[in-house]
């Protein structure tokens, strides 16, 4: 499309057009992280056990949330499978207590070597209340008590980092002293080239430079973002080294790859949806597919 052109001087020059300005106006506005510690005074650790059996795993939820509860003035409550009977009852114990943070593990109640599911009561755990629900391996896990050893390397994950000061600041008060943060996003490869196949049966668009030009743009805003976290951190004298990770490809596989070669102790990810009441696809599946180790669904 051939802009309009005015004469200066001698010599045609492009006018810029309104939307240009616009353009221009909007990418100088990066949006800057926060610090916010989230509150951490009560924790409500969820069982399909005992109660000798629940408070040994209080024991070790707590010593892995250390890191958060330095001088352990946190109150722990255990809700064992006396406390209820259904969802129904597990979410009234919940109301009663009013924690801070829910621990549980998968599938409640149920075998708890089933690959595939969370179980209906930690789905609607996630789902139903607004309270951080930290989710843990199996007890009957064979390398369970390692799964819980310490938060040393802590991976902040979303499909769209840019502004999640929430998520990322449970990630800064949950990672240990010294401890490695890594900002991770993964723009979807697989979403990305649908449209940049439509975008290549436009015949006014210079195919080539509009897709690296946004694939450069998509890349770039949460790598500013990270970039303003960083610097908020170091405001605030938080002694953790902070590990930026922008790519594009497929989502979970990524995560999945990310999660094994940088020995992450804790996931932290969203998990809500405004527009639909079930946990949105990818989170899901990552909360599925990766069963070793702790995650922490906001």
């Amino acid at each position: 499309r051939t802009r309009p052109r005015r004469r200066d001087r001698g010599y045609d020059a492009p006018c810029m057009k309104i939307d240009d300005f616009e353009s221009i106006f909007r990418s100088a506005v990066k949006p800057r992280y926060r610090f916010r510690a989230p509150d951490l005074a009560s924790v409500a650790v969820v069982t399909d056990m005992d109660a000798a059996g629940t408070a040994a795993l209080i024991d070790k939820v707590r010593a892995f949330l250390r890191a958060a509860d330095p001088f352990g003035r946190a109150t722990y409550t255990g809700i064992d499978r006396d406390a209820y009977a259904d969802v129904p009852d597990l979410l009234a114990a919940i109301e009663r207590v009013r924690p801070d943070l829910i621990c549980a593990y998968r599938n409640l109640g149920r075998r708890h070597d089933l690959p595939c599911t969370l179980g209906s009561r930690l789905d609607s755990l996630t789902q139903a209340v607004d309270t951080p629900v930290l989710v843990l391996p199996p007890p009957t896990r064979a390398n369970f008590d390692a799964s819980l050893r310490d938060t040393r390397a802590v991976m902040v994950i979303a499909d769209h980092i840019t502004g999640d000061d929430r998520l990322v600041s449970w990630g800064v008060t949950l990672c240990a002293e010294g401890g490695a943060l890594l900002l991770v996003h993964v723009e979807d490869g697989v979403v990305f080239d649908r449209y940049a196949d439509a975008l290549s049966k436009i015949p006014d668009i210079d195919t080539d430079v509009v897709v690296d030009r946004l694939r450069s743009k998509l890349l770039q805003m949460p790598r500013d973002y990270i970039d303003s976290v960083a610097a908020e951190l170091a405001a605030h004298d938080v002694n953790q080294t902070i590990t930026p990770i922008v790519d594009m490809g497929h989502v979970v596989t990524t995560y999945k790859q990310l999660v094994a070669k940088h020995e992450v102790d804790l996931l932290v990810f969203n998990t809500k949806d405004d527009l639909q009441l079930a946990m949105q696809g990818t989170a899901y599946a990552l909360a599925v597919e990766i069963r070793d180790r702790p995650l922490l669904l906001l």
